[in-house]
């Protein structure tokens, strides 16, 4: 009786499963160097089932441009002193001010795939990473099964028939 509730809870579980939701992650830039001793830093957050960013909050400070500071809540498009994000919902995307923070050329911040860029006044400015690595997760479904082999794998070697005979036709 209880085997029998236990695969039936099994079956249920392995069909009534909930869908998995991109969720909202936030990215932190800290302490940043740049060539000519200025510092940058910052933190913002995407959210993967809206392909929006959020939160942006990007500065820099010292060196021989100056300071500067942008925070907003969100993103606006299209408005003079707002930040702008290409191509939100690709793996990549690029962060340009409309007008210049730092007194020379616009600054911009590139992301993809395999790191990120800070350039600032025709690359006067320009840090970039290596290689981003993210663990990966296994969803909830890929973990069922597994423990459902385990389970299976684990019934196989402790049961044993009595007696096993061989039979011809």
């Amino acid at each position: 009786m209880k085997t029998k509730i236990f695969a039936l809870a099994l079956v249920a579980s392995a069909v009534i499963t909930g869908s998995a939701n991109a969720a909202t992650r936030t990215f932190t830039i800290s302490d940043g160097m740049f060539t000519d001793g200025g510092t940058f830093g910052g933190s913002f957050a995407f959210n993967g089932s809206a392909y929006q960013y959020t939160n942006v909050k990007i500065f820099s400070k010292g060196g021989i441009f100056g300071d500067y500071d942008y925070s907003d809540r969100d993103i606006d498009y299209g408005f003079a002193n707002e930040l702008v994000l290409d191509a939100p919902g690709q793996r990549f995307f690029n962060i340009n001010f409309l007008n210049s923070l730092l007194g020379a050329e616009n600054p911009s911040f590139r992301s993809s795939i395999r790191g990120y860029e800070l350039n600032s006044a025709n690359d006067d400015r320009r840090i970039k990473s290596g290689l981003l690595s993210v663990a990966a997760v296994p969803e909830p479904a890929t973990w069922a099964m597994m423990l459902v082999g385990f389970g299976m794998i684990g019934a196989t070697t402790r049961y044993r028939r009595k007696s096993t005979a061989i039979r011809y036709a």
